[in-house]
This record gives structure tokens, sequence and C-alpha cells, in this order.
């Protein structure tokens, strides 16, 4: 089949889109994992296989648009979601904002997340999806947001690239017999798309460094302050200001909300804890103020993910 962006020329195939054609797969849009009767005794796994598949859409047939922020995850476990972009285009939005994404584009978000995708007015896009979980799957995707970003676009050569069609051509032609295959495939994209953020990461200087550790120690305080924050970073507090946003581009206390956010969406998912709970575990004292904020940066109230 041709591949052409959305405005009808032909798409510059990269190594990713030569590796297809020359392997010869073909289109599916969710395939089809077989699990062995005997894995039940594997328990929960670091990363697991959920679903992949080669997702075509075109706006004459289907309206799409997902809203990551109320999103439900399909399994108790944490649910994180990479597409590639094969062809046309689509628009990502986060906290920066709405932007086009591009063919031989990637993102890689956990869900819920506060992000949201859709297909633009009179167009299509193709995409090739993996949809993981697993106990350790929503702290090495947000490890690789940290470098990557949501959004990026990987070298043609990248390794990441050639593992996620290999992977989509195992999983086509049934070459993951077990559930312990499938999660040592997904571990092994992982831990390179993991190494591109460690290489794309910019070096973080020691009181910036500092104050991170410090707030991840003490995220279920109420009374954590910035004061207390720069003291930790040994700065002033204006100083510490202007320090850790041109670091990370976001001001102190915006992160600690958004990491006590994060905290509170993978404690709803990865355990049993009551939302009260959770509340007091990130640093509300408050149920209803822990609500609020809950609703203001995903969109809806916290809840169980079943």
């Amino acid at each position: 089949m041709e591949y052409r962006d959305y405005k009808g020329t032909e798409l510059l195939l990269n190594s990713t889109l030569l590796l297809i054609r020359k392997r010869k797969l073909i289109p599916c849009d969710s395939v089809a994992l077989p699990v062995a009767p005997n894995e039940a005794d594997l328990g929960e796994l670091p990363l697991e296989l959920y679903s992949m598949g080669w997702h075509e859409v075109h706006w004459r047939d289907r309206r799409v648009a997902w809203d990551n922020r109320a999103r439900a995850t399909p399994r108790p476990q944490p649910f994180c979601l990479f597409q590639i972009l094969l062809s046309g285009g689509v628009l990502f939005a986060d906290k920066d904002g709405e932007r086009r994404m591009h063919p031989g584009d990637a993102f890689l978000i956990p869900l819920p997340s506060p992000t949201a995708y859709r297909l633009p007015e009179n167009e299509s896009w193709e995409w090739l999806y993996l949809c993981f979980g697993g106990t350790a799957a929503v702290s090495i995707t947000r490890r690789i947001n940290a470098g990557l970003g949501y959004t990026f676009r990987l070298p043609d050569h990248a390794e990441p690239l050639h593992d996620m069609v290999e992977l989509y051509r195992r999983a086509l032609h049934r070459e993951l017999p077990s559930r312990a295959d499938a999660s040592a495939a997904v571990y092994q994209l992982m831990m390179k798309l993991l190494l591109c953020a460690s290489h794309s990461m910019p070096s973080m200087s020691p009181p910036v460094a500092a104050a991170l550790r410090y707030i991840d120690a003490h995220l279920a305080e109420p009374e954590l302050s910035l004061e207390a924050i720069a003291g930790a970073a040994c700065l002033s507090r204006f100083h510490f200001l202007r320090t850790f946003k041109a670091a990370l581009g976001i001001a102190p206390m915006a992160y600690v909300t958004s990491r006590r956010m994060e905290r509170a969406a993978e404690l709803l998912t990865m355990t049993q804890r009551s939302v009260k709970q959770v509340a007091a575990a990130t640093g509300f004292a408050h149920v209803s103020y822990f609500c609020t904020a809950f609703r203001r940066y995903f969109g809806h109230a916290p809840r169980k993910n079943a």
C-alpha cells in the first residue's frame, strides 16, 4: 500500500516504513494475544502487553477524539499508550496547548493524563500502537516523558522504531506464545526508549536535583512549602524560584501539585486505597480540596479505575 501524508504528497519513507514494507505487514486494528494456560502463576508483571495494532481511520468513516483526562483504564493495573504515526495527521494537546503531529512522530502517555488528541477534520491517520501496563509501567513511562516529553520524534535509525515494528510482526504472526515473551519484548522496547530519553535530558544542577529529591520525599506532607524546598536546595527563595523554573519550565509549587496529582492517579489505579486515603497520602488534609484539585487537573473527579 502507498503511504501519503494529509496533503496527498508522497510520504518520505523512513527506515521504519521501509521495514514495514519489506516484511509485508498488513494493517490489523487489534492483534489477538494468546495466553498460555499455566500463566496465571506468573502473577503481576512489571510490564505487560495488553494489546497492539495498526489503526486506520478516515474522517468520512469515523470522528475520533480522545480526552485522556477521563479515559478509563481497561484493567486494574496501570495503562500506558505508545503510538507512532505512520501517515496522516493528528492534533495533540497538553498543558502547552494543541500542536500538530506529523508522520514519524510518536507519543507515549500514562492514562489518565492531562492530554488529548483528535483527528483533524477531513483527514485520516494510520497509527502503529501499543497498550501496555504492569506494576512498573507508569513509573517507566514518566521517566521517558521527563526526557522526551509526551510527544517526540526519534531518528529514522533509532532502535525503538525497529523494535516496535518487530513486536507488531511477532504479534501479528502469533510469535508471542506467552505473557512472559510479550513482557520481555515490551521491556526491551521501553528500555531503549528510556536510553533515548536519558540522552535527551539536560544535566540537572545540584540545587534543582536536591529540590526534586526533597519534594518526592515529602510529597505526603500537607505543610510542604516553597521555603522548605528552597532550604533543601540551599538557595534563597527568590533565587530558587528563578533557578527551578529555568530548569524545568514550571514554578516549584505548580510542580508539587503536578507530582501530587500523578501520584494520586497511580495510587487509585495500583492500590485498593480509598479516595480519602489517597488524599492523605498525597499531602491533602481535606478530601474536598483534594477532589477539587484532582478535577481541575484531570477534568473529572477521583475514582477507582477498575
